[in-house]
């Protein structure tokens, strides 16, 4: 059915989530690097990243009631349930009662529930911070939710972890006991409250009584920093105050939908169109529009035959009959009031549910557009991403992005893949479907370099920043892909996570010990990835962790069984050298002789290798000569010599 027969790059915000419950908006905090031949890998962490959104959070947050009672019950049992009605902030509560918690500064990490997934062997320790968000859960995964919380609950406390879980309001129905016991029911801050905080973070000086208005009292708290900007654009335009400001981006929603809804009835087709195109390049130059349009006009079926150009109304004109107004100076179009440009975009969404695949194509066009600018590319992603989610589609964010890094795909779409990737990560919904995909695109053979580039990036810049185990799982399967460009590029990722991240660092390591020590016959590839996170700049950290070390341990116990030895070889002779250059601590030898121990074999090689190691440079000889001899004499003490 087309339009016509109905009738006859980067946000510029901080990073940071909002209040949010069920159905959160999420704020864009894009990819920090893109590989290619002139990029280099940043060196700030994700996790810093991720603490940098929960400072923004926790300047504006405001604690709703019970949030106290809370506090205590999470500082005291190390569990508990936050249950809020969608909107009411149950999900900043969690992360604010982890992010605040009193004495304890372990690693916070988000656990996504999938009841697919089941238990996947996440290793925590005392100290840890977890968050899992199932306020969007369906009352039908209710008892799964159940099942997969007794069991963390159990973990958590054995090894004195903390765990804050936002969850739907009724869930009470079906979690009783013990765990029925850590459920603390909030209701929604005062609104007006918490957007007086969103506006003096943002330098906005206005009374709180000023923004006491009843339509506020109304609004889910996700809708705070849409707020805030709209009240931010309006002072910087100079006209009225916050009254003005207010009422402005107050308007009823309703009221807006009906107006929207009013002027699409009396449209033809190709009118539909351009209203459509306007309200997807709300903010973008009239040329991107005009461009936009006619690719929409390819992508769907119009009734009649087209008006020749010059007897149609100027856009500008057409544009006005939508009251969008065209900045005169800079030639850019945009909608009056609060979020008009969303209800349009929900309008045609909604109501043509048949062109949703046209709609996709037509998205895949409008960003390969050159009059679009890098912040109006991202801008449409994301309003694509926010209607396709909205219905359900979350398959249509992976195909843009297949497309956007398939074989042969420019590098200039790379980042729009890892953006619409990230855009339904950050969706509670349909976030467990987007992790799936990466996988089963992370498992491919003759995965194209293109999206084995992108995957990298999602995985190492987003998935990373709370759910280290996920990225681990799939950077694991990346480093194993036989093209060198992907392979390499998910190994250095790896490695520069293990070096800036000690729970990516564990979860990895754990990992990879657990595959090896299971497989009938070890990979290659494990084995070079293992020796490989753990060459002695990187071990120098993870010896220090008593829980780090024993599952070096291991690895080294299992890599050492292999018949094939000169591969690991070379890392003790790395591990020689460093502890020689004093970059290493020579009580990171224990690893290997531990690993060692009782296998008469496997320690004669390590003798062996040793002994080469120390005749074979000239450089720093006492050094070398000091470290074999100790290292042979502990061996030859092992052996009973």
């Amino acid at each position: 059915m087309g339009v016509g027969e109905v009738i006859g790059t980067i946000v510029s915000r901080p990073s940071g989530s909002t209040h949010a419950g069920s159905g959160d908006q999420n704020v864009y905090n894009g990819p920090t690097y893109i590989f290619d031949p002139q990029s280099q890998r940043p060196k700030r962490s994700p996790r810093a990243a991720h603490r940098k959104d929960l400072e923004w959070l926790d300047d504006r947050f405001v604690e709703p009631k019970k949030y106290l009672e809370a506090a205590t019950c999470l500082r005291e049992w190390n569990v508990v349930l936050i249950a809020g009605r969608p909107g009411s902030g149950s999900r900043s509560t969690a992360q604010m009662l982890l992010h605040r918690l009193p004495g304890v500064d372990g690693p916070y990490r988000e656990i996504p529930f999938d009841p697919t997934e089941g238990d996947r062997g996440i290793v925590v320790q005392s100290g840890d911070r977890i968050l899992i968000d199932a306020s969007a859960v369906s009352d039908e995964l209710y008892s799964a939710l159940h099942d997969q919380l007794l069991a963390r609950q159990a973990n958590v406390c054995d090894v004195g972890a903390f765990m804050a879980v936002a969850v739907p309001a009724d869930i009470d129905t079906v979690i009783h006991g013990d765990l029925g016991r850590r459920i603390i029911q909030i209701e929604k801050p005062a609104v007006h409250v918490a957007l007086h905080r969103y506006l003096d973070c943002d330098g906005i000086e206005v009374g709180l009584g000023d923004l006491d208005h009843p339509a506020l009292r109304l609004r889910p708290m996700r809708d705070l920093d849409k707020l805030a900007q709209s009240i931010g654009d309006a002072r910087e335009k100079g006209v009225g105050g916050i009254h003005e400001w207010l009422e402005g981006a107050l308007k009823s929603a309703s009221e807006q939908a009906n107006d929207v809804a009013n002027k699409a009835r009396r449209m033809n087709g190709s009118e539909r169109i351009l209203f459509l195109a306007a309200a997807m390049l709300h903010e973008a130059h009239v040329d991107a529009v005009y461009d936009a349009a006619q690719s929409l006009q390819g992508q769907v079926e119009v009734a009649g035959e087209p008006t020749p150009l010059l007897e149609q109304e100027g856009l500008v004109r057409q544009l006005d009959s939508f009251n969008a107004t065209v900045d005169e100076m800079r030639g850019y179009i945009s909608f009056p009031g609060f979020d008009y440009d969303s209800k349009i975009r929900t309008h045609f969404w909604s109501n043509y549910p048949g062109l949703r695949t046209q709609f996709r194509e037509w998205i895949r066009d409008v960003v390969d557009q050159s009059t679009l600018s890098g912040g109006d590319r991202d801008r449409v992603i994301a309003r694509f991403a926010e209607q396709a989610l909205r219905t359900g589609r979350p398959a249509d964010l992976t195909s843009l992005a297949e497309g956007w890094s398939a074989k042969g795909a420019l590098t200039a779409r790379w980042p729009d893949a890892v953006r619409v990737l990230q855009l339904g990560l950050e969706d509670p919904r349909h976030s467990s479907a987007i992790r799936r995909k990466i996988r089963e695109w992370a498992l491919q053979e003759n995965l194209p370099a293109e999206r084995g580039q992108v995957l990298v990036e999602i995985c190492a810049d987003v998935i990373a920043r709370t759910d280290p185990l996920s990225a681990a799982i799939r950077l694991r399967h990346l480093a194993r892909q036989e093209d060198r460009r992907t392979s390499s590029a998910a190994r250095e990722a790896i490695r520069s996570l293990c070096r800036q991240d000690r729970w990516f660092c564990r979860e990895l390591i754990h990992l990879l010990v657990a595959r090896m020590g299971t497989a009938r016959v070890v990979s290659p590839a494990d084995i070079e990835i293992f020796l490989y996170v753990t060459e002695p700049d990187e071990s120098a950290v993870i010896v220090s962790s008593p829980g780090l070390r024993l599952l070096l341990t291991q690895g080294w116990q299992l890599v050492m069984a292999q018949s094939e030895t000169p591969q690991w070889r070379r890392s003790v002779q790395k591990w020689l050298e460093a502890i020689s250059e004093s970059r290493l601590d020579e009580g990171a030898l224990d690893i290997l002789l531990d690993a060692a121990a009782q296998k008469d074999d496997v320690l004669s090689c390590l003798y062996a290798t040793a002994v080469r190691w120390r005749q074979g440079q000239v450089a720093n000889v006492q050094e070398r000569m000091a470290v074999a001899n100790r290292f042979c004499q502990r061996i030859d003490d092992l052996q009973g010599l």
